[in-house]
């Protein structure tokens, strides 16, 4: 069994060697040090050991990629939306645990936070496939918001409004639905 919470103290420096590990390992380059003091991090533990993360990337005061690196077609939109607009930086799960999850866990988990924090769109920088995989099997919501090519890789630009995410999972999947709805907080369950 694992259990996910938030990053802080010797634990945040976990999550980020395993951020970095995975990313290196898949052939990307680690270079997300410089949005760590903008970053919340998620973290889930077996044993108490990190075994996968997941970071929002808040737009202060260093823009995410998703706004910084790419052509998106209406940026000011997003930017407009301050602090209630953030980017799924990274989702990685040592390759052990993959298919195990964890990985949908942190996302749960990662929308508990984000509603917390007041949080109404992530964006994220994903390749199609990845985004189709999970508009279709998990009914995300994900929308193309400008060109592929995101640093010369097959990856494109993607917003998604929580609220009309989880609109969507209600009413598509009740299981799922109700395995979200256990990563949220109290006052946020149940909603529709």
């Amino acid at each position: 069994m694992y259990e996910i919470r938030t990053l802080e103290g010797s634990e945040l420096d976990e999550g980020r060697a395993v951020e970095k590990t995975v990313f290196l390992q898949q052939g990307y380059p680690y270079d997300y040090e410089i949005y760590d003091g903008q970053s919340v991090m998620l973290g889930a533990f077996v044993d108490e050991h990190c075994v996968g993360v997941i970071r929002l990337i808040a737009q202060d005061p260093v823009l995410p990629p998703v706004l910084n690196d790419c052509v998106v077609w209406s940026p000011d939109e997003l930017r407009a939306l301050g602090g209630r607009f953030e980017e799924v930086g990274t989702v990685a799960v040592l390759p052990e645990y993959e298919h195990s999850g964890i990985g949908l866990a942190l996302y749960c988990s990662a929308y508990g936070s984000a509603l917390e924090r007041n949080v109404t769109h992530w964006g994220i920088v994903m390749e199609p496939e990845r985004v189709e995989f999970f508009n279709s099997n998990f009914f995300f919501t994900f929308s193309v918001i400008g060109e592929l090519g995101y640093k010369g890789w097959a990856c494109s630009p993607y917003v998604m409004n929580l609220e009309e995410a989880e609109r969507n999972i209600f009413r598509n999947d009740s299981d799922m639905y109700e395995l979200v709805q256990s990563y949220l907080p109290e006052r946020f369950r149940f909603r529709f």
